[in-house]
């Protein structure tokens, strides 16, 4: 369903018990579709389940209230529609475990905050194209933006604004300036380094970033340090605006040009050692510089283990791009495996939110139509573990892709090159001998290794 498709109806299967729950979110849907909506609501699951039955391309959009509803039957109704994103209405903020499990697995909105977490769903399944344009989408008239992302998109081609109140924002920077670092810092020290653009803007930022870097593919620049920031600041831009904007063509083509810009970077021959030495790009824990360092660091492995191709360098670095698009808070980035997810102090709802991270992203991958899909497969996987204990769906090595498993082991390298910086690539496998000692992950760990020196 195509995101621009602003006049299509909308059919929802709602299913209720509390005549109260399903009146707010009958006007909670009402208020961003009027009359564009169709809905259906049953008191019952096995109800909608006899009507899926019935009708399996009927509904858009699945609303459940989750205290009411049985897992086994919840999973058949999920099994019979195939519903792309159903959402559950719970006064719990945790969700059904087996549900984690799934493709897309359900969105949920706590009773307590029911209309403003809806209208968040409804707004992220727009912009993943679910769903047609609502009313609160195409009325967002500002664009949160980071002072870090504000800076690499130099000269503006939009206002900036910074918020002074509700719905009250003052325009601070005009179109056509050159921001000097001074000049933000008074901001920040003001506790306002949050910057704001116009949504027009903000498409302005991602469209002179595309030209940016479209200039960088081709040719090769004669002073290829200078571009390893340009591809960081692309990075932090799209993570950004992404949530907020969507996955534009911009977005998606800046992604697929600093794969591009960056594999040629790296070489046909890229050396461990020489990717390692970037490390200190990872100082103050950027999102984006991590994305950066963890693509050059695979592709490195990757030539090391025999899989040298350029296509191959080009999904893995892809991927690196992608991989933790959907996280939105630096220190949530820390939590890598689900024991040391559990042992956290996140609340539930943040827990759930790092757990599923990597299939948020890989519903980002899916908006490309030109590229394999093993993409999508290495940024859903990046978070699993060769013993079971990773997430979002806890796979054993023998269900990991090679790709996956290679691009796993490559996150783990370059966090361990940062929490011990004399640690060699050789200490690094041996302290990972018996982690890696299954399926692929053993495959590459031996190749690797003996593949000769240089390590």
């Amino acid at each position: 369903m195509g995101a621009g498709d602003s006049k299509k109806t909308v059919r929802a299967l709602t299913v209720f018990q509390s005549a109260d729950l399903r009146k707010r979110v009958n006007n909670e849907l009402q208020r961003h579709y009027r009359d564009r909506l169709e809905e259906e609501s049953v008191p019952l699951l096995q109800d909608a389940v006899a009507l899926v039955e019935e009708h399996p391309e009927r509904f858009d959009l699945l609303i459940i209230e989750h205290e009411s509803a049985s897992l086994a039957v919840l999973k058949t109704l999920l099994d019979l529609c195939g519903f792309g994103a159903p959402v559950l209405v719970s006064n719990k903020a945790e969700l059904f475990e087996g549900l984690l499990a799934r493709e897309r697995p359900p969105e949920v909105a706590r009773v307590s905050s029911l209309e403003q977490e809806l209208e968040h769903i409804l707004r992220r399944l727009v912009l993943l194209g679910r769903l047609p344009p609502t009313g609160s989408v195409d009325s967002l008239e500002y664009v949160a933006i980071s002072s870090s992302s504000l800076m690499g998109v130099q000269p503006l081609h939009a206002d900036v604004f910074v918020k002074i109140g509700d719905g009250h924002f003052v325009r601070v920077f005009k179109q056509g300036e050159v921001i000097v670092p001074e000049a933000l810092q008074k901001f920040i020290e003001s506790k306002k380094d949050k910057f704001h653009l116009k949504k027009s803007g903000a498409l302005k930022a991602l469209d002179q970033t595309a030209s940016g870097l479209r200039a960088l593919a081709s040719p090769l620049p004669q002073e290829p340090e200078k571009a390893a920031p340009v591809l960081i600041h692309a990075r932090k831009l799209v993570g950004d605006l992404i949530a907020q904007v969507g996955f534009t063509p911009e977005a998606r083509e800046i992604a697929r040009n600093s794969a591009m810009v960056a594999i040629r970077l790296v070489g046909s021959k890229p050396k461990l050692a020489s990717v390692l030495k970037d490390i200190n790009l990872e100082e103050g824990g950027l999102i984006a510089n991590h994305s950066f360092v963890t693509g050059n660091v695979a592709c490195a492995l990757a030539f090391r283990a025999g899989w040298s191709s350029e296509s191959t360098f080009f999904k893995l670095w892809l991927a690196a791009f992608l991989h933790d698009i959907a996280i939105h808070r630096e220190e949530h980035a820390k939590f890598r495996t689900s024991a040391i997810l559990d042992a956290s102090e996140l609340d539930s709802d943040q827990a759930r939110e790092v757990r599923l991270h990597p299939i948020r992203a890989g519903e980002y991958a899916r908006q490309f139509t030109d590229i394999p899909s093993d993409v999508e497969q290495i940024v859903v996987q990046h978070h699993e573990r060769p013993d079971g204990g990773g997430f979002p769906r806890a796979l054993h090595s023998r269900h990991i892709s090679p790709l996956s498993a290679l691009f796993i082991i490559a996150e783990d390298l370059v966090h361990a090159a940062i929490e011990n910086p004399g640690l060699s690539v050789l200490g690094f496998f041996e302290t990972k001998k018996e982690e890696y000692s299954r399926g692929q992950f053993r495959k590459i760990r031996t190749s690797i290794l003996g593949s000769g020196s240089g390590l």
